[in-house]
């Protein structure tokens, strides 16, 4: 009998059928057990814990089966200790369960640095000082001192802090500055018009405090939103200036809509004149 003819016998075609059944189990049991090995099919997105405290990013990571392992902490101002400040994997990646999630997070207890000086400088400087050094402004206390606008130091908890002294970064650091020539009261600031933070850089310059803040409820971006109306205002109801005390506060609205803007300057100039034509027929 050649090959040929013993490839077409019953016997042969029976082997190489009993051949491919086997091969077929063997594979089909080697991907099933391959697949429990690496949990193929299941993965899991992992959650979006950037932000969140160390506590918190846990459990969550926990109610999916994930860890959570922290890999190095930093220091960043403004930030509340324990905040998760970076994450890998990034959020909605798909993973294995059980998978880590490394993280970095913002210290417990924030480094020590050498007080920073501040004397002499202009109110505007000490504030980029503070903020080059990871050190946040407190309250702002004038006092009657010919050096208008400058620092003449600065305090911590109601102590006097020296330059070179340990302070911990993020403190909140107290300026007291001159107000110029001992004057108590100046004419209030128009505001009209400006952002918040122009509004925040023209009362530092006035020696006055930000009050309340209130948006207009249709403001749909507050970084743009410009004050139309403030408290107390330009002119009293006679028409005269109104003056503030140094250190005293401004209430400010602002809004997206220019239209209320110019209505209430052009109020206020209606009050000016009403006010001044008021003098003349006295």
């Amino acid at each position: 009998m050649n090959f040929f003819k013993f490839i077409i016998t019953k016997i042969f075609l029976y082997q190489i059928g009993i051949a491919i059944i086997v091969s077929s189990i063997l594979v089909w049991l080697l991907l099933i057990s391959l697949g429990w090995m690496t949990d193929h099919g299941q993965a899991i997105s992992v959650p979006a814990i950037k932000g969140l405290p160390i506590s918190k990013a846990r459990a969550l990571a926990e109610d999916r089966g994930l860890d959570v392992e922290i890999m190095d902490s930093t220091f960043v101002l403004g930030t509340k200790p324990g905040t998760i400040l970076e994450q890998d994997p990034k959020p909605k990646t798909p993973v294995k369960p059980g998978r880590k999630i490394y993280v970095s997070i913002q210290v417990f207890s924030p480094p020590f640095i050498k007080m920073p000086v501040v004397k002499n400088a202009s109110l505007r400087q000490a504030l980029s000082i503070l903020k080059t050094n990871s050190l946040n402004l407190g309250k702002v206390t004038y006092k009657p001192d010919y050096a208008s606008n400058a620092v003449l130091y600065a305090e911590l908890n109601g102590r006097e802090m020296e330059a070179g002294a340990k302070i911990r970064k993020g403190s909140f650091v107290d300026l007291i500055v001159a107000n110029g020539l001992g004057a108590d009261e100046i004419a209030v600031p128009d505001l009209t018009g400006n952002t918040l933070e122009e509004v925040k850089i023209i009362l530092q310059e006035n020696h006055l405090q930000l009050g309340v803040v209130l948006f207009d409820k249709n403001v749909s971006d507050s970084t743009q939103a410009m004050v139309f109306r403030q408290s107390p205002e330009l002119f009293d109801e006679l028409g005269n200036a109104n003056n503030i005390r140094l250190g005293q506060s401004i209430d400010i609205w602002l809004t997206n809509d220019a239209d209320k803007i110019n209505s209430d300057s052009l109020r206020l100039i209606n009050k000016k004149v009403e006010g001044s034509q008021l003098d003349i027929n006295q």
